[in-house]
């Protein structure tokens, strides 16, 4: 019998998997408060750090967040340093107990301990765990906050992570909260023109050549270019029903909702989604013989998911 939620699989050659993970309130709670936001990005950096998960986008709501993480193949940890990390990361009630048992050898505790590190699920659930119980205390309420566990998908490095990172960035010009992503201090982006230096890094790690370090201010320019920017080749797309329909630009295309990025099980170039699809053929149907689907609507050549969710265009009517 299939399990209900297929785990997909990922180039087992590759050291890092790069994932884009989203989640969001089950019901009509009040939204994260601008302090509960706060706390919960400082949760993320924390527990990435913790856990050996990069951070390398991320876009926190009211209501849901979204983050771009590098998680290791291979993580070896010490077990003095799984141990110092465990002390002054946890809470004084749980050190309590489980750190009693993991300094008297307890080898059931140790393999708790150690399946924390390097492990998605785990790194996501803490932090879910934590904002749940910190916003129920403030609220003085109770009950499943989340909605779901998360929706995950494989992302490809360079060009298609930029193009996820802009767009995570601009959720609450969306949203209509703010004017520009400049100004939204939950993001990636806006918080670095904040001066927050470690979303300054998040940004330079993302729009800059790698292994090069560039002032801040030029790193701003490329990325507002980017934003800006049209694609460098433009790709005419087969619309039969839609003739006549413009293209979206890239500018539109950040503006737009786009459900492919939370359920198209990878976001890249053609070629890299097909690799991923072959190692997931087994999820699909027989008679599917390609993986990789164009995100309809939008210009960029360079774009593809496996689900297609639909045009853009007429998402947006």
């Amino acid at each position: 019998m299939k399990s209900s939620r297929p785990i997909f699989a990922f180039d087992p050659a590759a050291a890092v998997v790069r994932t884009h993970c989203h989640s969001a309130f089950g019901g009509p709670w009040p939204g994260f408060t601008p302090a509960e936001r706060e706390e919960f990005i400082r949760d993320i950096l924390a527990s990435a750090d913790f856990s050996e998960v990069k951070v390398v986008a991320f876009s926190i709501q009211p209501t849901c967040f979204d983050l771009i993480v590098d998680v290791a193949r291979r993580t070896a940890i010490p077990k003095e340093e799984m141990l110092r990390r465990f002390k002054e990361f946890s809470d004084d009630m749980y050190i309590a107990v489980e750190g009693k048992r993991l300094d008297e050898g307890d080898p059931l505790a140790w393999k708790r301990l150690a399946a924390r590190f390097g492990d998605l699920s785990q790194f996501i659930k803490n932090i879910k765990q934590r904002a749940s119980q910190r916003y129920h205390r403030a609220h003085r309420s109770s009950g499943a906050l989340w909605g779901n566990r998360y929706t995950r998908a494989f992302v490809q490095t360079g060009h298609p992570s930029r193009v996820l990172s802009a767009w995570m960035d601009h959720a609450a010009v969306r949203s209509g909260d703010v004017a520009t992503p400049d100004e939204d201090r939950y993001s990636t982006f806006g918080r670095a023109v904040s001066g927050d230096l470690r979303a300054r890094a998040l940004v330079t790690a993302l729009f800059s050549e790698e292994g090069e370090d560039h002032p801040w201010r030029s790193v701003a320019k490329v990325y507002r270019d980017f934003v800006a920017g049209e694609v460098a080749v433009p790709f005419r797309q087969r619309d039969p029903k839609g003739r006549g329909v413009p293209l979206l630009t890239r500018r539109e295309f950040l503006l737009s909702e786009v459900p492919h990025f939370r359920g198209g099980v990878a976001f890249g170039d053609r070629a890299f989604v097909e690799a991923v699809f072959e190692l997931n053929r087994q999820e699909f149907g027989a008679k599917r013989a390609t993986g990789a689907r164009r995100i309809s609507g939008q210009n960029d050549p360079d774009l593809w998911t496996i689900r297609n969710k639909g045009d853009l265009r007429k998402l947006r009517d």
